[in-house]
């Protein structure tokens, strides 16, 4: 967001077995990347603001992992 840095625990897992689920892209699965992140003992912001960010960001970053891995799961 403002360029810090920071270490996620078990993202590259998650989206792992999103992929794995089928799952798409979207809104419901960004909200389903911060339950899991929450449920691994992940800091989630708690501003409203950031959160949003934080989340396009994830999704953002699920969708470059699943056009890296298409064609090879």
């Amino acid at each position: 967001m403002d360029g810090t840095k920071v270490t996620v625990n078990g993202l590259t897992d998650i989206f792992s077995e999103l992929s794995t689920e089928g799952r798409a892209a979207n809104s419901t699965t960004a909200d389903e990347i911060m339950n899991r992140l929450e449920a691994r003992q992940n800091y989630i912001p708690s501003s409203e603001i950031t959160r949003r960010e934080y989340r396009h960001l994830l999704l953002k970053e699920y969708q470059e992992y699943l056009s890296a891995h298409a064609g090879g799961a």
